[in-house]
């Protein structure tokens, strides 16, 4: 499987946007550093961005951050990063609470069960990804749109100008996300296809210090060791992947009927 997609792809027929993927069939790439499996697609009237989790950090990276898709109608490698006309997409759009919460349902002794040791623990696993989506269902409501005109720049995921986006943790405990942008937003024809530049992004937490919340009052000193803790430098490998904005960027023209 390549590390990005080049190739254009038609979506299937039936396209819902509800988070499960099963419809996509084969991922078209999966890109180790980012730590994602995807594919990009299009019909005559919308662009989509399928995107599954490779595990429990990208899980929580794609909730304290983030998934972005970002057009770019510059081919060129330095001048479509920070493109003027750049359209980008970013989902889901939650505050760092409500990840708190739907990450303790989806703790990572419980990856083990949904992963390599499902034998004996398949109502457990069941009744796990059944509260994740509870609470995912209850913090995914918001997503964040730049570069679009006449489209404000936080919007309901259920909003009436047609982008949509979903995501849910499947069997595996991992997160899924789908998303759906008109073609008219991005200046794409599907007539007349030509090639665009494209990212998926993965945000990150953007710091380098570790964060440390606390679920009731703490005395002074520990609040003094809390303190001590997050002023020091992050230097595990998984934690710096949490951190840093890890994105891919490739080449896409849009499929014909």
């Amino acid at each position: 499987m390549p590390e990005i997609q080049a190739e254009s792809l038609r979506a299937p027929d039936k396209v819902k946007i509800d988070g499960n993927v099963d419809e996509w069939g084969t991922w078209q790439a999966h890109n180790t550093d980012v730590r994602v499996f995807y594919t990009l697609a299009n019909d005559d009237k919308n662009l989509y961005l399928v995107i599954r989790s490779q595990g429990p950090y990208p899980n929580d990276k794609m909730l304290l951050g983030g998934i972005t898709l970002i057009v770019s109608h510059s081919l060129d490698k330095k001048k479509r990063i920070k493109a003027p006309d750049n359209v980008s997409v970013t989902f889901p759009v939650i505050d760092k609470q409500k990840v708190v919460s739907v990450n303790a349902s989806s703790d990572k002794y419980f990856y083990n069960w949904a992963g390599e040791k499902r034998t004996g623990h398949q109502a457990q696993i069941d009744s796990l990804q059944a509260v994740a989506n509870a609470q995912a269902d209850a913090a995914f409501k918001e997503i964040r749109v730049i570069g679009i005109k006449d489209v404000d720049t936080v919007i309901s995921m259920y909003n009436t100008d047609g982008i949509k986006a979903a995501a849910r943790f499947d069997n595996n405990i991992v997160l899924n996300c789908e998303m759906a942008i008109p073609l008219k937003y991005l200046g794409l024809d599907p007539a007349n296809p030509t090639a665009f530049s494209y990212a998926v992004r993965l945000n990150g937490t953007r710091s380098n210090r570790m964060t440390i919340t606390s679920r009731g009052p703490v005395s002074p000193a520990m609040q003094d060791m809390i303190e001590q803790m997050q002023n020091r430098i992050i230097t595990d490998p998984n934690q710096l992947y949490m951190i840093d904005p890890k994105d891919l960027w490739s080449v896409y023209t849009l499929a014909k009927k």
